[in-house]
């Protein structure tokens, strides 16, 4: 006899649709993860860092994220970043439930995902899409003034397409309420300036000329203010 399983809602597949095509578009894109910069103004990685030991003081969920993402485009570097998310996964689990619905923890649990839809690829790394969508959305209702939240959600709507709800007026909105929540920080910034030239709205590179002056020796926002283009690597 054949099994039958109950349908889903329109507005069930419809959300896990958009999740799905936000990781196909960032993978195909190739674009950066939408993580804080680690450092704040990224430079020129010269050697793969190594894990910090376990139990060290480096060895935190934003650290070792921040690894991930350094060492992502780094040659010879993916193993030890995919292991510096796994751990980052087991600190996050070993939170009481309780911290663990924490919004600042629902978004640092956001970043680890969006950086497994850039690792894994096609099809592994499209469930974490959603979930990200998912944690980032519960944070912001219980805590709205998280710009890092704000920054996330807006990157996830400047690449969906139109259909499933993508705005890149939405995501520039989204990176403004950011920068209002969290001034000076040259990631929104750069973001800013990347959706106000894509619109062709004014300001785009007011935005940039704020970036290199908070990170004048960063190659990567030297390369984003001449190009406007988000699809560059991070180092």
């Amino acid at each position: 006899m054949p099994r039958t399983f109950p349908r889903s809602s329109p507005k069930k597949r419809s959300a896990r649709l958009g999740g799905a095509l936000l990781g196909a578009t960032l993978l195909l894109l190739g674009v950066p993860s939408p993580l804080p910069a680690a450092p704040l103004c990224p430079g020129p990685v010269s050697r793969a860092p190594l894990l910090p030991p376990p139990g060290s003081p480096g060895e935190t969920p934003d650290g070792l994220l921040d690894l991930a993402r350094i060492l992502r485009d780094h040659p010879g570097g993916r193993p030890t970043g995919l292991a510096a998310l796994s751990r980052a996964e087991t600190l996050l689990r070993a939170l009481p439930e309780a911290e663990r619905k924490r919004p600042d923890i629902r978004v640092l649990r956001a970043e680890r995902d969006t950086q497994l839809v850039l690792y894994r690829g096609f099809p592994g790394g499209m469930r974490f899409g959603k979930r990200a969508e998912k944690n980032v959305d519960r944070a912001l209702r219980r805590d709205p003034s998280l710009a890092r939240a704000h920054l996330l959600k807006g990157i996830a709507l400047y690449y969906k397409p139109w259909f499933v709800g993508g705005s890149v007026a939405k995501a520039l909105s989204e990176f403004e309420r950011a920068d209002r929540l969290s001034p000076n920080d040259p990631r929104i910034l750069s973001w800013i300036g990347v959706a106000r030239h894509r619109l062709g709205k004014p300001g785009a590179r007011r935005a940039m000329a704020r970036v290199l002056a908070l990170c004048p020796r960063s190659p990567f926002y030297r390369l984003r203010a001449t190009s406007f283009d988000p699809r560059i690597s991070h180092p």
